[in-house]
């Protein structure tokens, strides 16, 4: 690859981190202000939030053995399968579920689990390059990644306090759908 190619190779990966930390940012870092909004105590956020950063141990290893297993499913493949079942799951929530406080509350667990199991796809993702001798530069991917994390929090900080706290919902699936396009075009 030539080093335009991969100047090219890494911002693309690094737009791909920046969506992904946004969204993870603006879904995640507001989970106790939507769910008080939505009228959970306190102990029930953290059972939710608990369970979404649990079910990643079972769910993980799957998905990791079929992605190394299979000759058809790279880790883009299942990255791209996650941030859909991520993008549907929140459109769900935001559409549909309405006060029903289990069907929230089992939507939030999906979309946690699933945020919390794209991160190896894209480090695998970009162990393959590595590994077939492409300098992708996984840092500066990674530190932008953080960067918009930041800036996605101060944001949707500003809209959530003055607006409903739901706003979330959106602003995740336009992360989200500019992630699933960008890693289509990868």
């Amino acid at each position: 690859m030539s080093k335009r190619d991969v100047k090219g190779l890494n911002v693309h990966y690094a737009a791909i981190h920046s969506t992904f930390w946004a969204g993870y940012a603006i879904i995640w870092g507001f989970l106790s202000v939507v769910l008080l909004h939505y009228g959970f105590s306190n102990s029930q956020i953290g059972v939710i939030s608990s369970i979404s950063l649990l079910l990643p141990i079972a769910v993980q290893p799957p998905l990791a053995a079929l992605t190394d297993r299979s000759a058809h499913i790279t880790s883009r493949h299942m990255l791209m399968l996650l941030t859909t079942a991520g993008l549907l799951t929140c459109l769900v929530l935001w559409l549909f579920a309405g006060d029903q406080l289990l069907v929230v509350a089992g939507l939030f667990i999906v979309i946690g689990t699933v945020i919390t199991v794209i991160p190896p796809f894209l480090n695998a993702m970009a162990m393959e390059f590595v590994l077939s001798g492409t300098a992708l530069n996984y840092g500066m991917g990674r530190g932008v990644g953080s960067f918009f994390y930041g800036v996605s929090v101060l944001f949707a900080g500003f809209l959530v306090q003055r607006h409903d706290p739901r706003l979330v919902m959106p602003l995740f699936l336009v992360c989200f759908t500019a992630m699933l396009l960008i890693v289509y075009l990868f």
